[in-house]
Parts: C-alpha cells; structure tokens; sequence
C-alpha cells in the first residue's frame, strides 16, 4: 500500500515526536485527538485484507511519524464509525481537532 506514503511524509514534516500505532476505542478516541496537533486514524474492519495491509503499513510507518497513528476497528466500534461517516475500508482521515478532517482518497 505505497499510496500512504504521500500523506505519511507530510504528516512527519509537521508533527512533533515519533509514537507507536495505537487502536483507538470510542472511549479514548476524542482524547487523543483533541491532546495532538495533528492525529491520522485509519477507520478499518479486520474482514478486509485491505484493512489489514493498512494496519501493516501504519506499523512501517510508525518509524517515520512525528505524530499518532490511530486504527479504529469499525467491527467493535460501529457508532464512532457512524460519526465520521465511515462508508469503506480502510477509511483514512488525517485529524487537526474534533471538528477539522480531512478524508484521503485512494485516487
């Protein structure tokens, strides 16, 4: 999945330290964002090979980072799916706030 690396490289060149993967749940998902300049969340559903690769790539890319990298399984997490109108996986947003977003097409 070579089509994050684009946004992986902006992401790096304007964020602070470098962080692991972590799996967000609705419970913790608005902290981390609202607690970071810049958070990429990558909504996904494990039944998806596309969901797993990604998941792979966000681990690769933990190394080059500067900011959190953030999964949410879509399968346990249905209503924080619904709230960032989540329609296919994986489902990247890169998040500067709660309310500023921005979705990242697969072209």
């Amino acid at each position: 999945m070579r089509y994050i690396s684009p946004l992986l490289t902006t992401l790096s060149a304007v964020c602070g330290t470098v962080v692991a993967t972590q799996q967000a749940t609705s419970a913790d998902f608005k902290s981390i964002v609202t607690s970071n300049d810049f958070v990429l969340a990558a909504f996904i559903s494990p039944a998806f090979q596309t969901s797993k690769d990604i998941v792979r790539e966000f681990d690769i890319a933990t190394k080059y980072a500067q900011s959190p990298l953030v999964t949410v399984d879509c399968s346990t997490e249905r209503e924080l799916c619904r709230e960032y109108d989540v329609a296919s996986y994986p489902s990247i947003r890169l998040f500067n706030g709660l309310e500023k977003s921005t979705r990242y097409l697969f072209l």
